[in-house]
């Protein structure tokens, strides 16, 4: 795939009648669990995007949301144009929260709670997969 065909069918994400998520990854394996899930692309964490929300801005219009307690659906934010939704840094908030609660459950003696999650043959499934087989290549 070529950048001049990457960047069009980026820009034709931007075009579909419904808004698409577009979540940041942190590191790789949170990109290739994020592109496993099937997002159609991914950003960044940008502090300077989260910053720019609320201003008014050309169509089409990207919103990136947060921990907000009354975020708008995909669907309530594609009826008011929106085209892009970026998590900006918020899924990796929800990591580190999770990392936090483990921490604690730890330092009270739990090894077993606070070891549970994804085992370690899921997370080498994931990182074998690699990019190629994630962009069809």
């Amino acid at each position: 795939m070529t950048p001049s065909s990457r960047y069009e069918e980026f820009l034709a994400l931007h075009h579909q009648p419904r808004a698409f998520v577009m979540p940041n990854a942190w590191d790789g394996l949170s990109a290739l669990i994020l592109t496993q899930s099937g997002f159609p692309a991914l950003g960044t964490s940008s502090a300077a995007l989260a910053a720019t929300v609320g201003r008014v801005a050309p169509r089409p219009v990207s919103v990136a949301v947060g921990t907000v307690a009354e975020t708008l659906t995909v669907d309530e934010l594609s009826s008011l144009g929106v085209k892009r939704i970026s998590t900006g840094p918020a899924l990796y908030r929800h990591v580190a929260a999770a990392l936090q609660r483990a921490a604690k459950t730890l330092v009270g003696g739990d090894v077993a709670g606070a070891t549970s999650g994804m085992t370690h043959a899921e997370m080498t499934a994931i990182i074998s997969f690699g990019p190629e087989r994630l962009h069809g290549r």
